[in-house]
């Protein structure tokens, strides 16, 4: 069974009664902050690679139970790497670092 979660003022997942009311609260925030399906936590560009971390709302997408958060990093239409995390925290603190990895590939 799959279960939605939407991010409280503190962004910690509470969880939703299901998909419609995940997209529901997913349409009532700005543009800039959304996919068409996830929260956007940060995304960037560092040469060609493309690093974007999300909020995923609901653990159909998660391999780890509790992982709702996932960094992806691409080079053009290849995608190198995922990675998921189990809260905010730590999916901004991930985000970085690959930041950091692809702004200093010879550290």
């Amino acid at each position: 069974m799959v279960r939605y979660y939407r991010l409280d003022d503190r962004n910690v997942p509470q969880l939703l009664r299901g998909e419609i009311e995940y997209y529901r609260w997913l349409a009532s925030l700005d543009k800039s902050r959304r996919t068409v399906v996830h929260v956007i936590v940060a995304q960037e560009e560092v040469g060609k690679v493309f690093i974007g971390t999300y909020f995923l709302g609901c653990d159909y997408y998660c391999k780890v139970a509790g992982h709702l958060w996932q960094t992806m990093v691409y080079h053009g239409e290849d995608k190198l790497m995922t990675v998921s995390y189990d809260c905010h925290a730590d999916a901004i603190m991930g985000h970085r670092s690959f930041v950091e990895k692809f702004c200093n590939p010879c550290r």
